[in-house]
Order: C-alpha cells, then structure tokens, then sequence
C-alpha cells in the first residue's frame, strides 16, 4: 500500500474542497468542518495532514506552483517573474482571494518567505556589503509584492507578459534619474558632474560599464535582461509539496 500516493490524495481533495468553499465565502468564515464535510471527511483527517486552514492554502500553492517550477530552469529573473506572474494570472480566481488572507500565518507572508531566496540570489553578484543584503531583498520583495497584489486584484489585469514589461520599465526609469553626482562625489567646487566613464567602483552597487549604459540609454536592453552568474537559476521545492 503507497501511505504517500494516499495521503496525497488526501490532500488534493482537500484543497480542491477549499478551493470551492473560497468561492462561496469569505476564508474568515470557512471552518475545518466545513472544508472536512465538503470532501466526505472528519476534522481528524484534516489534522493529520495540515495544522489549520491557513496551512492548507499555502500548501496548494507550494503543490501547484512550486512542485512544477522546482524542474525548470530560468535564463534570469525576467523568465522567472514572468512564469510565475503567469501562474498566477491563471489562477487569479482563487489566488485574489488568498492574498486578501489576513493574518500571521497567510498566505501573503508564505509567498514572500518563497520569494525571498529568489530575490537573494540575483542581489548576491551585486551586493558587495553584506550588512546591506537583508535590507535590500525586503525592499524588493516588499516593493514587488506590492505591485503584485496590487496588478492581480484589479478585475481587468493586463495580461503577465505586459505587466513584467511595466516592472522593467518602471525600474529603469529609476535608475535613469538616479543623479551620476550621488552615486561618485565630485569636488565641491568642481560644478561639472562626473564622467561616468571614470568613475570608481561604488560599493557593489553600480559600476562604470552601468553608469555607460545610462549615458547612452543602453540600459534597459542589456541591464535589465540581464541573466545571473550562472546564467541558470533553480528553485528549491519546497518540503511541503510532497506530504
């Protein structure tokens, strides 16, 4: 007898419960009877194989998502994004409700936590402070996360594909005004902004061939599709997508 095929199993009829009970109300006003009862089971099964409910939507994210992008690769963190804002795109019926979960085990603080690693791994080429690195993947997973929710609860939502192009564009356009003179002091009495040809390397943060790029408006082609060291990224499957 396969005890793992027949807890998973188990937990797909409970998800999918779940997933029909989120269309007829509120998640604050589903109880664990009700998710049990919906798919023929007791409270006791549900508890075998979840901690609570809030466990249970986090975990049909990690077995939908997770399990089937854990087997691919990503040239850079555009492909990525862009499968991922896909998925959701997709499934945006059950997943604009999840992410209006309130609480601290929710499935918007799941997400993030998931995020998180990705976001690191792009950052570590170009950070070269470590004191800074946490700062920078909240920063970007906040502001990300931000935009996210945002684009998918919006009933007409542009398409993934042109929602990706806005995240590129919105964060060239950023650095673009980024001032050269802030980035590489100049003498005080020195009026004319630095070249960015000469400039010294800043902290890990941007370099000469970068500063270039944004003089001759190269940057959103090449800095932005760009891919990570590697030129391979993977993910990790998550330890709850196999019960």
């Amino acid at each position: 007898m396969n005890t793992t095929a027949d807890s998973n199993l188990t937990k797909r009829a409970l998800a999918a419960a779940m997933k029909e009970l989120m269309e007829q109300m509120p998640f604050s006003k589903i109880s664990v009877s009700d998710i049990a009862e919906q798919c023929g089971m007791n409270r006791k099964s549900f508890y075998y194989h979840f901690k609570d409910k809030y466990d249970l939507v986090n975990w049909i994210f990690d077995m939908e998502y997770l399990q089937l992008s854990s087997r691919q690769d990503y040239a850079g963190i555009w492909d990525f994004l862009t499968e991922l804002c896909s998925f959701f795109y997709e499934n945006r019926s059950f997943y604009r409700r999840a992410l209006r979960i309130e609480g601290q085990n929710s499935f918007l603080e799941h997400f993030k936590e998931v995020l998180e690693p990705s976001i690191k791994y792009f950052l570590a080429s170009s950070l070269e402070e470590a004191k800074y690195q946490q700062f920078c993947i909240n920063f970007y997973a906040d502001a990300f996360i931000a935009a996210f929710v945002r684009w998918l609860s919006d009933k007409d939502c542009v398409p993934p594909q042109e929602f990706v192009r806005m995240l590129k564009v919105s964060i060239y356009a950023a650095v673009k005004r980024v001032e050269v003179a802030e980035l590489w002091p100049q003498n005080e009495n020195d009026k004319k902004s630095p070249d960015p040809a000469e400039c010294p390397r800043n902290r890990g943060l941007f370099y000469c061939r970068e500063a270039r790029m944004l003089s001759s408006g190269a940057a959103e082609k090449e800095m932005l599709s760009s891919t990570v060291p590697s030129g391979r990224i993977r993910r990790q499957r998550s330890s709850n997508t196999t019960g």
